[in-house]
């Protein structure tokens, strides 16, 4: 059974959440799947309060390492909060290099900090476990759709010893120079 869980959750905003259960097998699986639930009942809290929210309710679990990234409804804005070892890379016209904070969400969460970006038409933004390698250069792959490119980066970067997760997306619109994004 894979320890990792992706929710996704589309109402006005999108809101990504990937968790990792730490250790494998089923019960890092019961505490992914728990958090992503927790998630899915919870999407229009604060990305602070639902993690820390979730935090208590999963706290009979393992638990996991979590990131949450929400796409505000004009497409313009992201917000990332996270617990643990998920990563976030994108290629943008704004640097966009969030951080997790230290902790267990389910065990123990000290501090927890949101960074907001700027989106710009075109940004393609990766958020994964850390069953894949961070050696990667998200830039290389701008090239494939987004699903062939999250293949790419489990296939070439995906660790053959740890449970992997990889969401891409890429924002669509036209560019500042009126071409439609990659």
């Amino acid at each position: 059974m894979c320890g990792d869980a992706v929710e996704i959750v589309r109402a006005e905003e999108t809101l990504i959440a990937v968790a990792d259960g730490l250790g494998h097998g089923p019960e890092a699986a019961d505490a992914s799947q728990a958090f992503c639930r927790y998630v899915q009942d919870n999407a229009s809290l604060g990305l602070e309060d639902i993690i820390m929210g979730a935090s208590s309710e999963i706290s009979r679990t393992r638990g996991v390492a979590c990131g949450l990234l929400r796409i505000d409804a004009s497409g313009k804005v992201m917000t990332f909060a996270g617990v643990g070892n998920i990563d976030v890379q994108a290629v943008s016209v704004n640097d966009i290099h969030p951080i997790c904070m230290p902790g267990i969400v389910g065990q123990r969460v000290r501090k927890l900090q949101s960074f907001e970006y700027e989106l710009h038409p075109g940004d393609l933004v990766a958020i994964y476990s850390d069953g894949i390698s961070s050696r990667f250069d998200l830039g290389k792959f701008c090239h494939l759709a987004v699903q062939e490119l999250a293949d790419a980066i489990l296939a070439d970067y995906g660790k053959n010893h740890d449970d992997a997760t990889c969401v891409v997306f890429r924002l669509a619109g036209e560019t500042d120079d009126g071409r439609a994004p990659r």
